[in-house]
């Protein structure tokens, strides 16, 4: 077989065509991601640095971060329930202004309560996986702008260019923070630095969402009042939002698609308290303190798990086909938490940061089958309800995880958060298992 066709193949098999042939609002909304997450990337990982930097506690900066997720909660509610009628276009544009706001503000405070207004508003992100209130609300536009069949191609490429702007996003910030050390930058204009490439990202988000086109709103159909299980619709791009009348008529989920609700949030919840204890800005943290391991070299090792976690992404959607959406969850999910369960164990700090990169590489696989799984899971009508519903579970467990961390640090246990994180995502494994494996 020629090496032209070859290559053709293997790139219709991790979905580039699929992409390659999606509209440009599909292009706009990955381009969106990896702005985003380019400029996440950053805050992320010196967000405890800077805290303690500034003198807060580690309890404090636990609670500083688990009081940003509680004000983005609050955000999260209102947008499930009106995201639709503010439009994606209009969601995206104030997302990047509040970006821009939000990292200068980060930039040049050092009052505990003001910079956390500053993170609640500007999304300064706990989290690389993206705790963002408006996220719900592009995946749902994604979910409709792509056909059941490639939704799941689409979702990959989306999450691992997201991957690939945090792993990117997470080298530059490691040496741009070693070489302003060696001019004889003080370590806390250091971290402010980064905050304000953080609000030059929002800029570059805005043009991107400026771009948009009407199409990626949802469309403004009526359904019957009778139908108590509405067959999906097909939508009329253009639209800018549901009418009232038809948003007073139904229920936010029909039974079938509530009870699946039920049964996904109550497994994720296990999930998200575990990412909440091993988030990456504590996972940093712990490796500058433990092992005083310097920012330029994390920020290598991050980079070079991310490159490798975004291109091992590509073939989540593949392995779905052949064994089920289900399936693909559970066994990428159980590689990462094993190796989480292990990042703590070992008193070398060698092993410790290679079983920490595995932790990064498989972090993100069973990302895009989890989407593309929930987006069947409900009606069309119901995707941004669904999205919101899960990102407010997620967030609510992110919550209690970053808090019990911060605990956990301030004992002198920093080690026992990631073993009580690693064993709650294996019960997530487990409930998975039990609720939908023959939904696989």
């Amino acid at each position: 077989m020629p090496l032209r066709s070859r290559l053709a193949r293997f790139l219709g098999s991790i979905g580039a065509g699929v992409v390659w042939r999606s509209s440009r609002d599909v292009k706009l909304l990955i381009l969106l991601r990896f702005v985003r997450l380019l400029g996440y990337g950053g805050t992320t990982f010196v967000l405890a640095l800077y805290l303690s930097a500034l003198g807060f506690c580690d309890s404090d900066v636990g609670l500083f971060m688990t009081l940003t997720l509680v004000g983005d909660l609050g955000v999260s509610f209102v947008l499930t329930y009106v995201g639709d009628g503010m439009g994606v276009r209009r969601t995206a544009v104030v997302g990047a202004l509040l970006m821009c706001v939000g990292g200068l503000a980060f930039a040049s405070l050092d009052n505990f309560w003001l910079l956390l207004l500053a993170s609640i508003l500007g999304v300064i992100n706990p989290g690389a996986n993206e705790i963002d209130p408006f996220k719900a609300i592009e995946e749902s536009a994604i979910a409709r702008l792509s056909a059941p069949d490639t939704r799941g191609d689409v979702f990959a490429w989306w999450s691992m260019l997201g991957m690939l702007g945090t792993a990117a996003s997470n080298l530059a910030t490691g040496w741009a923070l070693d070489a302003l050390r060696d001019r004889g930058t003080t370590q806390v204009d250091c971290y402010r630095v980064v905050f304000v490439a953080y609000a030059a990202m929002g800029l570059v988000k805005l043009a991107c969402a400026a771009c948009l086109s009407s199409d990626v709103e949802v469309a403004a159909t009526l359904l019957p009042k009778d139908s108590d299980f509405p067959h999906p619709q097909v939508p009329h791009y253009g639209a800018t939002a549901l009418t009232a009348e038809a948003t007073e008529a139904r229920p936010m989920f029909i039974p079938a698609s509530l009870s699946f609700m039920r049964k996904l949030s109550l497994a994720m919840a296990f999930d998200f308290i575990g990412s909440g204890l091993a988030q990456i800005s504590w996972m940093t943290y712990f490796f500058k303190r433990e092992y005083d391991v310097a920012e330029g070299v994390l920020g290598s090792l991050t980079f070079a798990a991310g490159i490798i976690s975004s291109v091992l992404n590509l073939a989540s959607p593949p392995l779905a086909r052949a064994i089920g959406q289900v399936q693909t969850m559970i066994v990428c999910h159980s590689i990462n938490s094993a190796s989480l369960l292990m990042v703590a164990v070992p008193s070398d700090k060698h092993l410790a940061l290679a079983i920490f990169v595995v932790r990064i590489v498989t972090r993100e696989m069973d990302n895009a089958p989890r989407q593309a799984f929930i987006s069947a899971g409900v009606l069309d009508r119901e995707r941004t309800s669904a999205m919101g519903v899960v990102n407010i579970v997620k967030t609510a467990g992110l919550c209690l995880g970053l808090y019990t961390t911060g605990f956990f640090a301030g004992l002198d246990l920093f080690w026992m958060a990631f073993i009580v994180a690693g064993a709650l995502k294996l019960v997530y494994n487990v409930l998975m298992l039990a609720f939908f494996w023959r939904r696989g």
